[in-house]
């Protein structure tokens, strides 16, 4: 799916949210439930999550969830955890930490089960995230930052997907 695509959808559900977070708790929350279809979208407890002043649209919700959806079922493994667009490694390296903070809180959402319930893979793989969420690129040793960068980009990508596999064959 193309980032403008995403992007445009996202600020059809609301304006007041940035797409690090709206997507990222969006795909958490559909990965942590193992949802594969968008009418088993928890709609009105994600509303209560992003707050009263995001004023989610909710058309637009769904027609959002259909495409994240999409994205993580497509066969060429297309999914990208989508950011907010940064001209330098400081911010994308921010938003990819905001994109997995979004994340985890919509885990937390989707999932029934208790956190020590979850495959010890998967709880690693939180953990995981947790240690992205306070990630700056400053931390990065100064000639691979952005081969860092890419790489843990690259991480989250794999794991979502890998994660989201592992939650629909539980559900």
């Amino acid at each position: 799916m193309e980032i403008i695509e995403v992007t445009d959808l996202a600020s059809r559900v609301t304006p007041y949210l940035f797409i690090d977070e709206l997507h990222g708790s969006a795909i958490g929350t559909i990965v942590g439930g193992g949802i594969s279809r968008d009418s088993d979208f928890p709609k009105e407890e994600f509303k209560a999550l992003q707050g009263e002043d995001a004023e989610i649209n909710d058309y637009e919700l769904g027609n959002f969830v259909k495409k994240i959806i999409e994205e993580l079922q497509d066969p060429d493994l297309s999914f990208l955890p989508h950011l907010t667009s940064a001209d330098d490694l400081n911010k994308l390296s921010e938003s990819l930490a905001q994109w997995c903070s979004s994340f985890l809180a919509g885990f937390a959402l989707g999932c029934s089960e208790e956190r020590s319930e979850l495959a010890p893979d998967i709880q690693e793989i939180i953990k995981d995230f947790a240690a992205l969420t306070a990630m700056e690129a400053e931390d990065v040793p100064g000639s691979v930052e952005e081969d860092s960068y890419t790489e843990i980009f690259e991480y989250v990508r794999v794991t979502v997907l890998w994660m989201y596999d592992l939650m629909i064959e539980k559900s």
